[in-house]
């Protein structure tokens, strides 16, 4: 087993991005329901919802190094994708378009794993 020493997080950081910037918020949504929802009412994009996240994400990083990797050009790429499908296919998936970081301790193709 390999331990490794906790790089110390300064939690104010998040308290006040998470309390003042929340990614809903900003894209004057209340909820994850609320995203998908203006997803497929065509009030948003996920390519806004996707460009939101990772300017958050930029914010809170900076701050607590929360992110090993952030895959900018694939998230992207996948959100183009979320909104070029019709209003059946966004239906037949229920988070299509919901932003997501993955633990850097789970395997995906691509990517650093710690």
């Amino acid at each position: 087993m390999i331990k490794r020493r906790m790089q110390h997080r300064d939690i104010s950081a998040f308290r006040k991005f998470s309390d003042n910037s929340c990614l809903f918020r900003e894209m004057k949504m209340e909820s994850v329901g609320g995203l998908i929802d203006g997803i497929r009412r065509g009030e948003t994009t996920a390519r806004a919802g996707v460009a939101s996240a990772l300017e958050a994400a930029d914010k809170l990083n900076e701050k607590l190094n929360a992110f090993l990797e952030i895959d900018r050009q694939g998230a992207l790429k996948r959100a183009d994708q979320i909104d070029a499908l019709d209003q059946t296919d966004q239906a037949s998936l229920p988070l299509a378009g919901v932003p997501i970081a993955i633990k850097d301790n789970i395997c995906v193709r691509g990517m650093q794993t710690s």
